[in-house]
């Protein structure tokens, strides 16, 4: 097929619209046909209305309006202008033409790639109006960062749903810090915390707003590749260079992508092809002091107007290490593999697809160090770790302004573990398909669409954890913008869960800059949580401990927010306050009814959380400086207590100093960070009930000598370091299986990495 007809088989008309639905029904089949037609009617129908106010502009004044859209002096083509539920696109001399009722009219003209405008324009009747508009591109205005986790582009700065972005060089400097893992690209966002959640393998969860971490859903480009869950050891698996942002919604997203964010989503935006003819190629290599190497390599380029590529892949190895000679790992050892293409396509029209695949292998190694034995003799904790997912983003513009995106992706995750003698294996996947329909009507923005989800785990000797979930799911979401003041967003989501049944999920927020600087944001939500036997204490023990699964109901989430920002120049000061509580948690017994089993049962109270957080950041070329605060309380049902308990690894007061220098001319950049963790309770600890507050410190320097990048970076320099408190290793193995206490402070202790990135 040539270029030519790839692109006018892409600028669709609203007939292509309704067949691409009717293919996805097939596709998904007969057991989720009725919800996919009742989307598909209810998406077509504000069409229907558009087309009787067509007919009625008949019978009113109107005028046209000729819009010109420019990039400096060139013109731009393919974006889309919108007005009074019309919508035209620019053609290639960068003009749209619209007729509209006569009076005041808001005109919106955006375009992938450059930073969306909005103006005002009086129609007069009977009469030609002719404007002029410049479009930015978004990678030139860095202030104007756009943002996609809450399902529409826009500027962040527009968006009625709180969002927090780490983007451009602050990636960066993550990703020299930390090559192998992203745990450090969220450390500067209050009220976001990375979670140790196996001391001996090192698995993670991500924590928002004093959750657990199986309530954040976890995304590649609005993907689930990684499966329905942050923890365990899917997010140590992505390395930062692949990355251009993070998106964070804290607070229940059922509404938004469905029972996987109760707590909320980490949305991960993967880089682009460089727009320029020339590519794009990257060496990083690393070498840390606790026998770490990493070698990574990402290629991108544009291989003509309409195609792009991306390209990961990487080899790390981690040497275990046994930190204070106590005869256990406190560093696993690791091996990992990955590889992952993209594939960039886009017209002057504004359509745009994504395709990516990836595979990883990894091998992780702990317990008793060597030779070394544990009281009641060795005792190896292994996982081996084989994944593969693909997945597709697919954005198309009709001829009459509306947006159809369609999303799908599946992965598969194959694990063996051993914990001493025991061993377990299991494979876990998800598919996932959608389809929306955006159009904006007057002052609406208005979204619908339809998706489906499968989740499984199996296992042959795993019965009691075995599962397979089918939801189907509508969902709409409206953006009404009163005025370039004021805007409320809108969502709501009907989800039909194989095992749990039916749920509805609202979310609303608002946003309203009251005054010239001022900006404050309220944001309110529902929804529900599919539980699994994926829990915590499962990564320690394993799964085979775990029991009561086949019992438990679904868990019920409300949430709320209150944001207020102010922005005096170079300085952005961000004050935040938020509640949620869960009914029917899901909770763990290890001691009743049997002794050595991991029995979950849902609470009789629910778990409450509640806070504030403070956000502040100064950036002036060559100084940025990002200070941050958060006070978290999270309480919840403890069945060996029998009452309620302040959770436990959630640290009340947190707070973080980052100071940057960066002198372009030179090449030379220096970073100083200084974060403090305060106290926070803990469990099946017999040394303390209450870990001790810390303080660590972080050093990184940089020099640029001509392709090259030299970096030195110097983790913990205060060199905190949890068995200098108290011992890891347990007294003796406790009846779940477990030989470590929980992880409440670092285990690695001051630890320097250095190395090289090349531009080749």
């Amino acid at each position: 097929m040539r270029l030519q007809d790839c692109h006018d088989s892409l600028v669709v008309d609203e007939a292509q619209v309704i067949t691409l639905y009717n293919r996805l029904v097939r596709y998904f089949g007969a057991l989720r046909r009725a919800s996919l037609c009742l989307a598909l009617c209810w998406s077509l129908s504000p069409l229907r209305s558009v087309a009787a106010q067509e007919k009625a502009t008949d019978t009113v004044p109107s005028g046209s309006l000729t819009v010109r859209v420019r990039h400096l002096t060139e013109p731009v083509s393919g974006a889309v202008v919108r007005a009074a539920s019309r919508g035209a696109l620019s053609d290639s001399v960068g003009n749209a033409s619209l007729r509209l009722p006569a009076g005041p009219q808001r005109i919106i003209i955006s375009r992938l790639g450059f930073v969306p405008d909005t103006l005002s324009v009086e129609i007069v009747p009977a009469a030609d109006t002719a404007i002029e508009v410049q479009l930015m591109p978004a990678a030139v205005r860095l202030a104007e960062v756009i943002v996609g986790a809450s399902r529409v582009e826009r500027r962040v700065q527009d968006e009625p749903e709180r969002i927090e972005v780490l983007s451009g060089e602050d990636v960066g400097e993550k990703t020299i810090m930390h090559p192998a893992n992203p745990m450090n690209l969220v450390s500067e966002m209050p009220g976001v915390r990375v979670q140790t959640t196996s001391p001996a393998l090192g698995g993670a969860g991500i924590r928002l707003q004093g959750l657990r971490g199986r309530y954040t859903l976890l995304l590649a480009d609005g993907l689930p590749l990684y499966g329905s869950s942050s923890e365990g050891l899917g997010f140590l698996q992505i390395p930062p260079l692949d990355l251009a942002q993070a998106e964070v919604i804290k607070g229940a997203a059922t509404a938004l992508y469905g029972p996987a964010a109760a707590g909320g989503v980490l949305n991960l935006v993967s880089r682009r092809p460089p727009r320029g003819g020339r590519g794009v190629h990257e060496l990083l290599l690393n070498q840390t002091s606790r026998r770490g190497t990493d070698g990574l390599l990402w290629s991108g380029a544009k291989l003509s107007k309409q195609w792009g590529y991306t390209l990961l892949g990487g080899a790390h190895h981690q040497t275990a290490t046994d930190v204070d000679v106590d005869g256990w790992t406190d560093i696993p050892g690791l091996r990992r593999f990955e590889v992952r293409p993209r594939a960039f396509w886009s017209d002057s029209a504004g359509s745009a697809a994504m395709v990516t695949a990836g595979a990883a292998d990894e091998d992780r190694q702990s317990g008793t160090s060597g030779s070394a034995l544990s009281p009641a003799g060795s005792f190896p904790v292994t996982a081996r770790t084989r994944r593969g997912d693909a997945g597709t983003v697919i954005r198309l513009l009709t001829k009459q302004g509306s947006v159809v995106s369609v999303r799908s992706s599946i992965n598969q995750q194959w694990q063996d573990r051993r914990y001493g003698d025991s061993t377990e294996s299991d494979r876990r996947g998800t598919a996932f398909g959608e389809i929306t329909l955006s159009r904006t009507f007057g002052k609406h923005e208005t979204l619908l669409g339809t998706g489906l989800q499968n989740d499984g785990l199996s296992s042959a000797k795993l019965s009691n954890a075995t599962y397979q979930f089918l939801t189907g799911s509508v969902f709409g979401q409206d953006t009404y913008s009163a005025t370039e003041r004021f805007s409320v967003s809108t969502t709501a989501r009907l989800d039909q869960h194989s095992r749990y049944g039916t749920f509805l999920s609202p979310r609303v927020s608002a946003l309203s800059r009251f005054a010239d600087g001022w900006a404050a944001r309220v944001s309110a939500g529902g929804g529900f949580f599919a539980p699994t036997p994926l829990i915590e204490e499962a990564d320690v023990a394993g799964l085979s401990r775990v029991r009561g699964f086949s019992l438990v109901s679904a868990e019920r989430i409300a949430q709320a927010s209150a944001d207020l920002t102010l922005t005096l120049g170079p300085v952005e000061i961000t004050g935040t306050l938020f509640g949620a509580r869960l009914n029917h948690a899901i909770v763990v017994s290890e001691n009743t009814p049997t002794p050595g089993l991991l029995t979950i049962t849902n609470a009789p109270t629910p778990t409450r959380t509640g806070g504030a957080s403070f956000f502040a950041v100064f950036n002036q070329e060559p100084f940025a400086v990002t200070a941050l605060y958060s006070y978290t309380r999270s309480t919840e049902w403890s069945p060996e207590l029998a009452r309620r308990v302040e959770t436990a690894l959630t640290p009340r007061h947190a707070a973080g100093l980052d100071i940057a220098f960066e002198e372009d001319d030179i090449g030379t950049r220096v970073g100083l960070e200084i974060f403090y963790t305060g106290r926070q309770r803990l469990i099946d600890d017999p040394y303390r009930t209450v870990g001790v507050a810390y303080t660590t410190v972080g050093l990184l320097l940089e020099q640029k000598v001509g392709s090259a990048t030299l970096f030195v970076n110097a983790e913990d320099l205060t060199n905190v370091r949890q068995t200098r408190f108290d011992p890891l290793l347990l007294p003796s193995q406790d009846p779940t299986g477990r030989w470590t206490t929980p992880e409440w402070a670092p285990l690695e202790g001051r630890m320097l990495n250095a190395g090289v990135r090349v531009h080749l």
